[in-house]
């Protein structure tokens, strides 16, 4: 195995090809040290040191170089002579008796009525203003500054320079460099002028090192998105708002990536991506995404009406809610896999 594989890389490989699986024999990975192993760490650093795995390693591990070779290890053959464990009656399961018919589902008709209008020609910020509205820039300036001054820090932080951070984070998306902070240097291969001449690099990284969305004093102690739950409201409702028009929907489950330490952050085993936040999300058939909502396990927002029909059936209906608030009748289709379906349904 090359030494240039990262922990990430290797664990895929053991997990998804067929030749490393079929093999009965062990294998050891070194790990060699990660580039910021000579970092100062953090308490968000590192998952529980109780309760161990690769599911909650840090990002710097698992993106750190390894190696991977045979185990050397050798383990006793299992004789004959060994006791058997004891003898245990399995629990008999409870079975549902259902009694089906064979014959076509009876439907009745329902008429879609599509809306015609004319397509309104808006510039590329324009549209992003819809979803990301003054309002969203409104609450991240205003609680950026209640918390600056709980620490005694006089930022006063403008509206105008919070639109010109998250612009900052856009661009560093798809104009990606080693360290953020060569954005700003003068060699001619890393500055970018654009965001050079946008925000100094101190008052960047001031605002960005503080920056929040909720009051700190008055957080929801059972949602564990608090901190970022009125963005996450004001975001559903500007989709919603503005979502197309479309007879057909879907809802499924997406994976935001992410390697840092957090308590509702999943492993997925075989998903493109594997580590990260799973989010519940109800989309047009154009891909439109029109409702989300992030999972946290028993604590999921959903409807409490819905809470008795399991998880699947509640986040369908919860959506089907949503739906139902546009004003344009309640003629949808929604597509969903076999993990949403529940006989509940039926009733």
């Amino acid at each position: 195995m090359a030494s240039s594989l990262t922990l990430h890389e290797i664990a895929t490989v053991l997990e998804e090809d067929d030749d490393f699986s079929n093999q009965r024999q062990d294998f050891d990975i070194f790990l060699l040290p990660p580039d910021t192993a000579n970092d100062y760490q953090t308490d968000e650093d590192s998952g529980e040191e109780d309760n161990v795995s690769i599911n909650n390693l840090p990002g710097s591990l698992l993106r750190a170089p390894a190696e991977l070779a045979a185990s050397t290890s050798m383990e006793k053959p299992e004789t004959e002579d060994q006791t058997p464990p004891e003898f245990q009656e399995p629990l008999k399961k409870r079975v549902m008796n259902y009694n089906w018919r064979k014959r076509d589902l009876q439907l009745r008709p329902i008429v879609w009525k599509p809306l015609y209008h004319t397509p309104i020609e808006r510039s590329p910020i324009e549209w992003f203003s819809l979803l990301f509205s003054e309002e969203v820039f409104e609450m991240l300036t205003i609680e950026t500054n209640r918390y600056l001054a709980r620490k005694l820090l006089s930022a006063d932080v403008k509206i105008e320079e919070m639109k010109c951070l998250v612009g900052i984070l856009l661009v560093s998306g798809y104009c990606q460099v080693s360290r953020r902070r060569m954005y700003w240097e003068n060699a001619s291969d890393s500055r970018n002028s654009l965001i050079a001449s946008a925000l100094s690099r101190d008052r960047f990284t001031l605002i960005y090192s503080n920056i929040h969305v909720a009051d700190n004093l008055n957080l929801d102690t059972s949602d564990k998105f608090a901190k970022v739950r009125p963005l996450l409201k004001v975001l559903t409702m500007r989709f919603l708002e503005h979502c197309p028009h479309k007879e057909n929907h879907s809802v499924d489950e997406a994976m935001v990536p992410y390697f840092g330490h957090h308590g509702c952050k999943q492993f997925i085993r075989g998903k493109p991506i594997r580590y990260g936040y799973k989010l519940w999300v109800g989309a047009t058939s154009g891909g439109y995404i029109a409702w989300f909502e992030p999972y946290q396990g028993a604590s999921t927002f959903t409807n409490a009406q819905y809470s008795q029909l399991g998880l699947g059936a509640s986040v369908v209906l919860s959506y089907a809610d949503q739906l139902a608030t546009l004003g344009y009748g309640k003629n949808y289709h929604l597509f969903i896999d076999n993990f949403f379906y529940r006989f509940a349904f039926g009733s």
